[in-house]
């Protein structure tokens, strides 16, 4: 399984590489970014496995899965272009933000600089940052742990799903100015497993705390490779923050 990509600009052009994350496909969370920069750039757009098609192989993929997966594609990708070994500027959101971090902190030297939006660095949230991110975090885990059941599990989960959109106070959402380019009826609980694997996975936080894979900045402590340069972006009209203070 790879992650499906699209490409924009002229080719053999400096390389920027966008990775999306829930629930976008890959173009239909950057406005008008994608053709601005591919007006001078090469621009390799990527979104998570399954995102782009609705297809996903059942209890979907774990965060490492993810990362190495991204790594063979995006590698595939750069000989396409030409030259493998080339460095990369990478913007990256939501789980592309999560996913991608841990990326760079294994892959350093494939990345030139690294703009991160929304999703930074989240050490220990407290108080009503917690309380919001676990409420829809933990919604969309179990509704993906039913949509998994034989029978009539997926019929459950869909409905508990629109349930949530449809009703959920603005309060109980993160990020309740947000307006979602993709057609409602393309976000299906398929593409929840990111939530389930990180919360009840085999390597996810309620089973596997200490051994879960988690992002950290600088990107390494390798005194020979330097740590990408980094600028993090992220909304201020939001409920809750994906970010630590520290951060």
């Amino acid at each position: 399984m790879t992650f499906p990509v699209e490409k924009f600009g002229k080719k053999g052009g400096d390389v920027i590489v966008f990775l999306a994350g829930f629930p976008d496909d890959c173009t239909s969370g950057w406005g008008n970014t994608v053709v601005e920069f591919s007006k001078t750039h090469r621009c390799l757009c990527f979104c998570l496995p399954g995102f782009q098609d609705g297809k996903v192989k059942p209890w979907g993929y774990s965060l490492q899965e993810l990362r190495e997966m991204f790594h063979s594609t995006l590698t595939a990708a750069l000989k396409e272009e030409g030259d493998d070994d080339i460095k990369v500027t990478f913007i990256i959101h939501d789980w592309g933000s999560y996913i991608g971090m841990c990326y760079v902190n294994k892959y350093p030297e494939r990345i030139k600089r690294v703009v991160a939006f929304d999703v930074g660095i989240l050490n220990s949230p407290k108080g009503y940052n917690l309380f919001i991110i676990l409420l829809y975090q933990m919604t969309f885990a179990f509704i993906y742990l039913v949509s998994q059941l034989p029978l009539i599990g997926n019929l459950l989960a869909n409905i508990w799903a629109a349930l949530y959109f449809l009703l959920t106070p603005k309060f109980l959402a993160p990020c309740p100015h947000d307006k979602v380019p993709r057609p409602r009826s393309e976000i299906t609980v398929n593409l929840f497993y990111p939530y389930y694997q990180q919360l009840l996975g085999p390597q996810g936080y309620f089973r596997n705390m200490r051994g879960m894979m988690r992002p950290k900045f600088p990107f390494t402590d390798n005194k020979d490779t330097v740590s990408p340069p980094l600028m993090f972006l992220y909304g201020t009209k939001k409920n809750a923050f994906f970010h630590s203070d520290s951060f």
